[in-house]
């Protein structure tokens, strides 16, 4: 193969061409993300999918199968068309299921609204903007082989039978291409969807495009093709890496998926400033794995329990010398972050080892479960606030490791949101919960290392206890000042930004307000079908809160708390993180809407979450915000006290 060679980019196809060409069409207001598809392609709308928008088919959580059968796929184009039309959708709308199918609609929908083929409108408003000039759909004369087909070696015919079936150009296969031609593409998404002085996407489509028609990866996102092709992009290290390969070359056995894992371990090394922090993984690999040696372990983590080069710690213990890796447990949302219901218990493909569920029927470790193990391993990125439940879990752990009569060793990780501030009511004693593990402020400021030193020593659990500190920390770090690349800790905490505005915005969560989830930004808006988002932001201006812009909005959830029900709100864009307050935040939008909604706005879940009585009824006595504030003042500066014997780190 040469450096210019012509590869068959499968599934590449998706981002590429069909998820972008919709991302231009919404700019240019000929499509909607919520729209339905049936809005489009009217016979789509049959069976049950009339709802179906087209957020859903880009995400694939629109229920469709994967695939159908290749007998519709004989008769031409149209008929092909009709017959997935005319399927039911085989899964329930909103859970996540790959599906070649979904794309194919949109190629459709592409083509219906532009009144052009899939193949001119990527070639005139996709590759020549973009400089791509070998990308093409086939036929590609000299392109690189894949495998035989009926005898012959398919070589500039898509290997995709379904695509095949569609005259070679469809929405979710099709593109031949070579490698610079997909780093320029890349090049384009870096840059926020320039090249060359070339706008192609506007930024807030290319933050879309990243959700909607990539998958996360390690700590970036991308794609794979099924002949061997992938596309990675780290937007934090500005990194881009494009493999290549003819994997079904000869015999339709190849496997690369360690040359992918091994190769983008190897780029960030090779093109990454080292971290400016090193997590407690990090610095336990940088020690040989000293602290376990001899240990059979069972670990506590879940996908953001990783090293920085993106390696997984269930897999570097696994792998690590003299440590025996027993069985993995996973906090709420599962091993893979993914789950926002209970979790059953499963099987790491990776490891082979089994996954007890820590939210499903039991929410700490069975004795049964600890059964040939000596030291359980917690690594977990928590959120820095209190009712974030993995906090819970640790303490949960210390005392199934003290009643089990093991050792309990914590990695490290940062508090995303600083170390520095608290803020909030502590927790009364009557209140805890899973929610709420132990007497501290609402924004506590600590590490998960520290929080388990503070729970063994206060609760008087008496765990034998290890923390592997960070490297490099510092108190005052925010995760942004890390160097270390955000892994959302839980389905809708997906930024920095929105850690920051969860420990006060989330305390509207259990009262009947949307607190964003369900759209592509939870927590950096609230809103309800009878809100005066006007009215609302108005006031909200006049209380001078700091470090954040509050502005009208309205949105439309495609889950959880009024789904599908257009709702007016507020919206934040933080301006100053050093200057601003989650809780007071918080409060001032608690205050507000019990002001401009009595009778509308129902106020008592805020108590779960605020978690303290007199908080909570000098808030609803209409007092003003630094009036609520004032009630935790002295109970914070005595936790303040109490937590300084715990704190590892300057």
């Amino acid at each position: 193969m040469a450096a210019d060679a012509i590869f068959d980019m499968a599934s590449l196809t998706k981002p590429i061409v069909t998820a972008t060409a919709v991302m231009q069409l919404v700019e240019a207001g000929e499509l909607a993300l919520t729209d339905p598809v049936s809005k489009h392609l009217r016979a789509f709308g049959q069976r049950g999918k009339a709802s179906l928008t087209i957020a859903q088919l880009l995400t694939h959580t629109s229920g469709l199968a994967a695939a159908n059968h290749l007998k519709h796929y004989r008769r031409g184009k149209q008929r092909a068309l009709d017959a997935i039309f005319a399927l039911a959708p085989t899964d329930r709308p909103g859970k996540r299921a790959y599906s070649d199918l979904g794309y194919i609609v949109l190629g459709a929908v592409i083509e219906k609204v532009t009144g052009e083929s899939l193949a001119s409108y990527a070639r005139t408003r996709i590759f020549e903007p973009l400089g791509m000039i070998s990308s093409t759909f086939g036929p590609a004369p000299g392109a690189v082989p894949t495998e035989q087909r009926d005898g012959d070696w398919l070589a500039g015919t898509v290997h995709d039978p379904r695509a095949a079936g569609l005259g070679g150009i469809a929405g979710h296969a099709g593109l031949f291409s070579t490698v610079d031609d997909i780093a320029r593409f890349a090049r384009m998404l870096l840059a926020g969807g320039v090249l060359d002085g070339r706008r192609v996407l506007s930024q807030a489509s290319v933050a879309t495009l990243r959700t909607h028609g990539f998958h996360r990866a390690g700590h970036g996102y991308g794609h794979t093709g099924f002949t061997g092709t992938s596309l990675w992009l780290d937007p934090k290290r500005h990194l881009a890496l494009v493999i290549l390969t003819s994997r079904l070359h000869p015999d339709g056995r190849g496997d690369v998926r360690a040359l992918r894992r091994d190769l983008r371990r190897l780029v960030i090394e090779a093109a990454s400033d080292k971290p400016e922090v090193m997590t407690g993984i990090d610095v336990l690999r940088a020690n040989g794995f000293a602290q376990l040696r001899g240990a059979r372990v069972g670990l506590i983590t879940n996908h953001t329990g990783r090293a920085n080069d993106g390696r997984r710690t269930a897999t570097l213990l696994h792998r690590a010398p003299k440590v025996e890796l027993v069985a993995l447990f996973s906090p709420e949302h599962g091993l893979a972050g993914t789950r926002d219901t209970a979790v059953k218990d499963g099987l790491d493909s990776d490891t082979g080892k089994p996954v007890y569920s820590l939210y499903g029927k039991r929410k700490r470790p069975s004795a049964e479960q600890l059964r040939g193990i000596d030291t359980l391993v917690f690594d977990v990125q928590g959120a820095g606030a209190r009712f974030y439940t993995y906090a819970t879990t640790l303490g949960y752990a210390l005392e199934a490791a003290t009643a089990a009569n093991i050792r309990l060793v914590v990695l490290d990780r940062p508090n995303p949101i600083d170390g520095v501030h608290m803020e909030g009511p502590l927790l009364e004693d009557a209140r805890r919960s899973f929610i709420g593990y132990h007497t501290i402020p609402v924004r506590h400021g600590m590490t998960m290392g520290e929080l388990a030193q503070l729970f063994n020593a206060e609760r008087q659990i008496g765990a034998e206890l290890e923390v592997v500190p960070m490297r490099g920390w510092r108190r005052a770090m925010r995760f942004d000042d890390t160097g270390l690349s955000w892994v959302d800790p839980s389905p809708n905490l997906r930024s920095g930004r929105a850690a920051l505005l969860y420990p006060g915005v989330a305390l509207l969560e259990a009262t009947n307000v949307s607190v964003g989830r369900g759209t592509d930004t939870p927590f950096e808006h609230i809103g309800a079908p009878w809100i005066d988002a006007h009215g609302l932001s108005a006031a909200l201006s006049k209380l001078g809160i700091t470090g954040v812009e509050i502005t009208a909005t309205r949105f439309t959830p495609r889950s959880s708390k009024h789904a599908g029900v257009s709702c007016n709100g507020v919206a934040f864009r933080i301006t100053d993180p050093a200057r601003m307050s989650p809780l007071r935040l918080g409060v001032a939008l608690a205050q507000q809407l019990s002001i401009l909604h009595p009778g509308r706005w129902q106020p008592d879940g805020v108590l779960t979450l605020l978690g303290n009585r007199k908080t909570f009824d000098t808030l609803l006595s209409g007092a003003d915000v630094d009036t609520v504030m004032a009630t935790w003042r002295q109970p914070v500066a005595a936790f303040a006290k109490r937590r300084a014997p715990h704190l590892l780190y300057r």
